[in-house]
């Protein structure tokens, strides 16, 4: 896991990766990667290369445009277009994180709404309670419940769009 917080204050990008199980190398391999959580639809773009066949995306749909695309003078490009050439290798899902978040509490909430878009996806090698406690452990009573309701609105959010693709695809099959 590492942390770069001098870039994102200054328009860069900042990543981290989280390694489970038995890993060796504090570097992740390319193409070997089973989970990206993006909150931001370029930077998920970015690091599909890294993403084992297979592998679940979980795009927050806010745009938050780089400072490069302004000095380029480039129009944001088309939300389909970023994992057009993907789309049969992985499984990306669009999250409408921003507005979960900030309906269950702020915008601050939208790290637990895509851990429980995540999580809704059994990706994640946790229970449940071992999450919930956590979030009640480092949060405290006083931001704990608004992250608990942003964490299950994003796990909702996930299921009620597995749903709708279920119906759409027993109507166009």
């Amino acid at each position: 896991m590492s942390e770069i917080h001098g870039l994102s204050q200054r328009g860069g990008s900042v990543s981290v990766d989280v390694r489970t199980g038995d890993i060796r190398s504090p570097i992740p391999l390319c193409s070997a990667l089973d989970l990206l959580l993006a909150f931001e639809p370029l930077e998920a773009a970015r690091f599909r290369r890294c993403l084992r066949d297979g592998a679940s995306v979980l795009v927050s749909d806010e745009k938050l445009p780089p400072i490069w695309l302004g000095i380029r003078r480039m129009e944001y490009p088309d939300m389909r277009s970023l994992f057009g050439d993907e789309s049969e290798r992985l499984k990306v899902h669009i999250v409408p994180a921003k507005e979960l978040a900030e309906s269950s509490g702020g915008y601050r909430m939208i790290n637990s709404v895509m851990l429980g878009a995540a999580f809704s996806l059994g990706v994640l090698e946790v229970s449940i309670d071992s999450i919930e406690k956590s979030i009640m452990d480092v949060l405290g009573d006083r931001n704990a419940t608004a992250n608990l309701r942003a964490f299950h609105m994003g796990a909702q959010s996930m299921a009620l769009k597995e749903t709708e693709y279920m119906e759409q695809t027993r109507k166009n099959p």
